[in-house]
């Protein structure tokens, strides 16, 4: 979800005045809605293509191990996951995408294709995916959420 890489190409369309009415207007909705409300759901989307607590949890530390890099909002919410260190550094390297796409992999390019890749404004991107993170944790129960 915080693959930098991936939306460079995208901001260089977007700079080059390529990008589509429906990104923009998707954008539009998120700052109206609320990146709270639009992370929900998106979450609530993601989490019918995640079927197990082991596939929430890997994507959950996949996603922190990313984030940790980030800004400061990336960054604080990383340090209030309810993980350590030892759980989610080097999670993204603990996944082999080698062969036939992994589930972990569908989901995480699903979330990034469908909405995250139509956000420009890294920051506003940023806050979304912390969100659906978020509310992944709290839908399984992960770091923080757990009983």
């Amino acid at each position: 979800m915080f693959s930098f890489g991936l939306f460079s190409k995208q901001k260089k369309d977007r700079d080059l005045g390529l990008s589509s009415k429906e990104d923009a207007d998707f954008e539009s909705q998120v700052r109206k809605d609320g990146f709270q409300y639009a992370g929900k759901r998106i979450a609530e989307v993601l989490n019918q293509k995640i079927n197990t607590r082991s596939l929430a949890k890997q994507f959950v530390l996949e996603e922190l191990d990313a984030a940790r890099h980030g800004n400061d909002f990336a960054k604080i919410f990383v340090k209030n996951s309810g993980f350590s260190p030892s759980q989610y550094i080097g999670a993204m390297s603990q996944t082999s995408w080698e062969g036939e796409e992994s589930e972990l992999e569908q989901i995480q390019l699903f979330v990034r294709g469908a909405f995250l890749s139509k956000i420009s404004d890294v920051d506003l991107r940023v806050q979304v995916a912390i969100t659906v993170v978020d509310e992944i944790m709290k839908i399984w129960e992960l770091g923080k959420y757990e009983r």
